[in-house]
């Protein structure tokens, strides 16, 4: 019954974002956004366009997806995209986060959120990234995922080069360390020495390892892969930063990744 609830409040939202094909028009356009139809319209957020590089064709608009507020900051993925999104300051974010307190009740599983916003360029000059300006705040629901939308490229299903291990390590470059999670949960790559075998758990924001086989390595690079094995134990959750994949613990980045 629970879940019968949460269905039907849900779709009551999704029919707000113009995604569960209500027929009744609104009274007054000026008062409700211009909402892409999320069955066939396209991503509200581009994903085939440089990293850092907001699509002018998005102006604003209702949003859903996961929200998750980690040490860095707060962050917003599309239900549906690939782009995991800081919130920028400012706007209605701080009312944003207390109702996601409010509703999480001291847990640190992402929410799902309806808002209207706008996704704005934000970052350092030599580092841009594409941000959320929350404007209002339609719902907050803790413990639920996006509904009928599967998990999205390219976290899976791609082969990701490691290139940094934070601090630097001298001796990364030549080792060759690479991972791809298959989409069913199993771990492929190199670890520097040996073949990599492990399990992940992906929800929203939040990626963890496990299984992780921590056989030690006997070869030239056997500090990089002890190194990179550590990183994934300490993996809680993961964010996408100029054309890579970051992994994060509760400090900040523990290991960084390029496509190959």
């Amino acid at each position: 019954m629970r879940a019968c609830g949460r269905m039907l409040r849900w779709c009551a939202v999704l029919a707000l974002l113009g995604a569960c094909g209500g027929t009744e028009e609104p009274s007054d356009a000026s008062e409700t956004p211009d909402v892409p139809d999320a069955r066939a319209g396209p991503d509200p957020v581009r994903t085939d366009r440089e990293p850092g590089v907001a699509d002018p064709a998005f102006q604003g608009g209702a949003l859903l997806g996961l929200y998750a507020s980690l040490p860095e900051g707060a962050v917003f993925t599309v239900c549906g995209s690939d782009r995991v999104l800081a919130v920028a300051p400012g706007g209605r974010a701080d009312e944003l986060e207390r109702a996601f307190l409010l509703a999480a009740d001291g847990g640190d599983a992402p929410a799902l959120v309806a808002v209207v916003g706008r996704v704005v360029e934000g970052g350092p000059p030599d580092a841009p990234d594409l941000r959320l300006a929350v404007d209002s705040v339609v719902r907050v629901e803790a413990e639920a995922d996006c509904p009928g939308l599967p998990v999205a490229p390219p976290l899976e299903e791609t082969a990701w080069q490691l290139v940094d291990l934070p601090p630097s390590h001298a001796g990364l470059a030549g080792a060759g360390v690479w991972m791809r999670l298959d989409g069913n949960g199993r771990v492929e790559g190199f670890t520097g020495c040996r073949d990599l075998s492990a399990r992940y758990d992906w929800r929203g924001t939040a990626l963890s390892f496990s299984s992780i086989d921590a056989t030690v390595g006997m070869c030239e690079a056997a500090e990089v892969h002890a190194l990179f094995l550590d990183a994934l134990q300490r993996t809680g959750s993961y964010r996408f930063r100029a054309g890579g994949l970051e992994l994060l613990d509760e400090a900040g980045p523990v290991a960084r990744f390029d496509t190959r």
